[in-house]
């Protein structure tokens, strides 16, 4: 069944001011809930209220927000967005913020933090974490109209694999993240895929299967 959910005002994009969504870095990450009965959004970056992207020295919050099926929130929880992996070349750009989620139980979810930095030849470099949280005991963050220097407890985060270090010749776009079959010897399989934004000079679209030995 096709369905939609109502987004919150404080998403909201304003094209001509500095508040909401910022453009193209809004709902990035979804996720079921491990029990199919809500879902989980996450932004790809902060809203302007809750401060500015990150740096090549500071990070930035982005929301990660629980829907029941029928729209009504559930919970927000606030998620930390490493700095930039590296610095572009001088008058490129860069960016990094969170692309996907996936649950592996009531409380704990595997995230996706992707970063493209340009280059003096206006080509980016992919760095690709993989991280593992737990929202337990994070702050419920919906009645914060700001995050920016708000007392609040983040969601818990750990790195669980940098995909630079796997030697990969090539390391792309990765947004796309899911859980495989089984293997023979009972462990899961968790299967990623890259966005080659259409553009075929640069970019692929990549799949990488991982074993998974300890999903709880």
């Amino acid at each position: 069944m096709i369905s939609s959910l109502p987004s919150t005002p404080m998403f909201k994009m304003f094209p001509t001011e500095d508040k909401g969504s910022r453009n193209n870095a809004t709902f990035e990450a979804l996720s079921f809930a491990v029990d199919g009965k809500s879902l989980w959004v996450g932004m790809e970056a902060p809203i302007y209220e809750d401060g500015p992207l990150p740096t090549i020295s500071s990070g930035a919050v982005s929301r990660f927000t629980q829907y029941d099926r029928a729209g009504n929130i559930l919970r927000q929880v606030a998620y930390p967005i490493d700095d930039l992996p590296a610095a572009p070349a001088a008058g490129k750009s860069a960016d990094n913020g969170v692309s996907e989620m996936l649950a592996i139980n009531d409380h704990q979810f595997l995230v996706i933090e992707r970063s493209g930095v340009q280059g003096a030849d206006d080509v980016y470099v992919n760095y690709i974490r993989l991280y593992e949280i737990d929202t337990a005991d994070a702050t419920d963050v919906r009645a914060l109209a700001s995050l920016a220097g708000a007392d609040y407890k983040p969601v818990r985060k750990r790195l669980g694999l940098n995909l630079n270090t796997l030697g990969l010749k090539k390391l792309d776009n990765i947004e796309g993240m899911t859980w495989g079959s089984k293997l023979a010897n009972g462990h899961d399989t968790l299967v990623l895929v890259s966005d080659n934004n259409f553009n075929a000079t640069s970019q692929i679209t990549q799949v990488l299967a991982f074993e998974v030995s300890g999903k709880q």
